[in-house]
């Protein structure tokens, strides 16, 4: 019996170095850090959306890496447009209010602007540590904000009150402004 390559996906293509192999678990049923169940899928959804545009950076370079996250951004634009629930309601409350597939868009989003704040060797040792700590328990955004601000040694809360607990980022993701100057606001 042939065993398959975890590093391999389903369509031969290879993780880059540091990608990881193993998925979250289903946070689908979880309860948040304040006891609340939650259905929002952003540890699903928005990890596999941005690690499949990073899997495609390495074999299709960096301006590949970046349009293809702009066409996830236009997504959100085109889908919020017909569902404007999505640009009032937080990452945090998307389970909430059943909209949770913005995750994909939005939830991507959000990783690319943290990794691009972060950089990479912090952003690998984040998603490191998420597997490590939450490789069998469902992680919930506290602790993930808890997590990122200590392996990143920098003070997120500004990034995660707008990007994950607020709204702000929706306007961002519909307005005209580069990654850079995105990332810029939490410098």
């Amino acid at each position: 019996m042939q065993r398959s390559n975890p590093r391999v996906s389903a369509a031969g293509l290879r993780c880059p170095p540091g990608c990881p192999s193993l998925p979250f678990p289903d946070a689908g049923s979880a309860k948040s850090a304040l006891g609340i169940p939650t259905r929002c899928r952003y540890f699903d959804e928005a990890f596999a959306s941005y690690f499949q545009a990073l899997a495609l950076r390495e074999p299709r370079g960096q301006e590949s890496y970046v349009s293809d996250l702009e066409r996830v951004r236009a997504s959100f634009r085109r889908r919020a447009s017909q569902h404007p629930l999505a640009l009032d309601t937080s990452i945090s409350d998307y389970g909430e209010h059943e909209i949770g597939g913005f995750s994909y868009t939005k939830g991507a989003w959000s990783l690319y602007v943290l990794h691009e704040l972060v950089g990479e060797r912090a952003f690998r040792s984040i998603v490191r540590r998420l597997l490590t700590d939450f490789g069998s328990a469902p992680a919930d955004f506290v602790a993930f904000r808890r997590l990122a601000e200590q392996v990143s040694q920098r003070d997120l809360s500004r990034f995660f009150d707008e990007w994950i607990f607020g709204t702000e980022s929706s306007r961002l993701m519909v307005g005209d402004d580069s990654i850079e100057q995105i990332v810029d606001r939490y410098r």
